[in-house]
């Protein structure tokens, strides 16, 4: 009769079934990353359109006081062809005049104040109004990246 040796170890479905539980568990956090990553990427480009908003405001209302026309940076009669109907928070936007925007590029955005902007945005100073001409809308829940400010 053959005596069996009772060795331990790891056998080879017992590590097959901890590989595919690894493999499992990575590709869940895999996916956890990249949502952080779009939900990050969102709130950055809704917090520099803010930024800009405030900015022009700013630039505005020097503008005013003075009555200098380098207080409004950008290329001036930039001709807006895209239809807004509402801003980042889901509220409906009134007709909005394609006419009377600047459009601001990374140097003009480093003039008002704002560094290392990768986009470039549409502004109207009169009104408050800002609308991101590189992004348009967030990937991840499509909000429409324009603001107006309450004057």
């Amino acid at each position: 009769m053959l005596k069996m040796n009772n060795e331990k170890g790891v056998t080879m479905i017992v590590l097959v079934i901890t590989i595919v539980v690894l493999l499992i568990l990575s590709g869940i956090a895999i996916i956890y990353g990249i949502q952080d990553s779009e939900f990050a990427t969102e709130k950055k480009q809704l917090s520099e359109l803010e930024m800009v908003a405030t900015a022009v405001h700013e630039q505005y209302i020097k503008y005013e006081k003075t009555g200098t026309q380098k207080f409004l940076v950008g290329e001036q009669n930039y001709n807006l062809s895209d239809s807004i109907t509402e801003d980042f928070n889901g509220k409906s936007v009134s007709s909005i005049s394609n006419s009377g925007w600047y459009r601001l590029n990374e140097d003009d955005l480093e003039k008002i104040g704002i560094q290392d902007s990768k986009y470039e945005y549409a502004v109207k100073y009169e009104t408050g109004e800002v609308y991101n001409i590189t992004v348009k809308k967030t990937k991840k829940n499509n909000k429409t990246l324009y603001i107006k400010l309450g004057k």
